[in-house]
């Protein structure tokens, strides 16, 4: 064997171990890695359209486009999901005090009801409110926990949340300004 096809091979192992090790390190972060790359492309015509205004100012171009990025898409959709999580804690706060029965609300939906769906219902063992209502409690009360708890996860993952996004929005940066011209 020649020594250069033993450099080649150890070449090429050295190669794949070390993208081996980089996949590995980058794979927790491969979702802000698909979010800045989805982004670029979708802000790519902005950029460019900035670019044109300020055809020396890659940089400054660059930099609207990701404010504007976070303005218009990652800012609502962070205060959506914010609210989302609060309102679900609140209702299960609700359910959990008492506040909010669900047996109430299904005895007035019941007795508004014309005669013919009532019987449709008894003919279906759907007529019993107590039956109703303690499924409906348990049900809501099971999803209450459900969500509660994906809340509380949601609150200890907030330090990962905020790394990835960092990621995304530096590697969104630099796909705008580096990215084809």
């Amino acid at each position: 064997m020649h020594p250069e096809q033993s450099l080649n091979k150890s070449f090429l192992l050295l190669l794949i171990a070390v993208s081996i090790g980089f996949g590995w390190i980058l794979w927790p972060f491969i979702g802000a890695v698909f979010w800045a790359v989805a982004l670029a492309i979708l802000f790519h015509p902005l950029y460019k359209r900035l670019l044109r205004r300020l055809p020396r100012s890659t940089n400054l171009a660059a930099l609207i486009t990701l404010v504007l990025c976070l303005l218009g898409v990652i800012l609502p959709l962070v205060l959506i999901g914010s609210s989302v999580v609060n309102e679900t804690v609140l209702i299960y706060n609700r359910m959990s005090s008492g506040q909010l029965d669900f047996g109430t609300y299904f005895q007035q939906i019941n007795d508004a009801m014309p005669g013919w769906i009532r019987g449709f219902l008894e003919r279906i063992d759907l007529a019993s409110a107590q039956e109703i209502q303690s499924k409906l409690s348990s049900i809501a009360a099971e999803a209450g926990k459900l969500i509660a708890g994906k809340a509380v996860e949601i609150g200890q993952n907030t330090l990962g949340f905020v790394v990835r996004s960092g990621v995304m929005l530096y590697l969104l940066f630099f796909l705008l300004r580096d990215g084809s011209n």
